[in-house]
């Protein structure tokens, strides 16, 4: 599930700071540009703003999600995700999900504020919410402590 239908609160611990692809999708003036052209910098940029600390990011890495993002079809769609942050969005209705929802979230994330899983776990009534320390939105080595596999494991009992 994105957490993007959710309203990032004012004040949040950490301060939101998202990659420029974010704000140039949606204008009639760079859409093309991203759907066409796609800067290497741009994925770079958005990759080292997913984690909390950029030596994580590799240039093999880099170059392994320009790739990813060139791929037909991926601009286009991403470009529409990007520009829903910032307009055009609509409420999700995640009050509605009563199955079990496991909400795993990056405390240092710059994206989508930890206080946004906070919420979802407030409004999903069936939910348990994990906040991964010193880290973004994605998962990074430290985290090895927390094995995905395991804490799913747990969580289904």
């Amino acid at each position: 599930m994105d957490a993007a239908g959710i309203e990032v609160p004012a004040n949040t611990k950490v301060k939101v700071d998202r990659p420029l692809a974010f704000s140039l999708a949606g204008h009639w003036y760079s859409d093309w540009i991203l759907e066409n052209i796609t800067p290497r910098s741009i994925v770079a940029e958005g990759l080292r703003k997913c984690f909390s600390n950029d030596a994580f990011v590799t240039e093999q890495m880099i170059d392994l999600y320009w790739e990813l993002a060139r791929h037909p079809g991926n601009r286009e769609a991403t470009g529409k995700r990007f520009a829903w942050y910032r307009e055009g969005r609509w409420p999700i209705e995640i009050e509605k999900i009563k199955l079990p929802t496991l909400i795993m979230w990056g405390e240092d994330d710059q994206l989508i504020p930890v206080e946004v899983g906070d919420e979802m776990h407030k409004r999903i009534a069936n939910s348990e919410l994990v906040i991964y320390p010193a880290s973004g939105t994605y998962r990074t080595k430290r985290m090895r402590r927390f094995p995905l596999q395991q804490l799913i494991i747990l969580w289904l009992g």
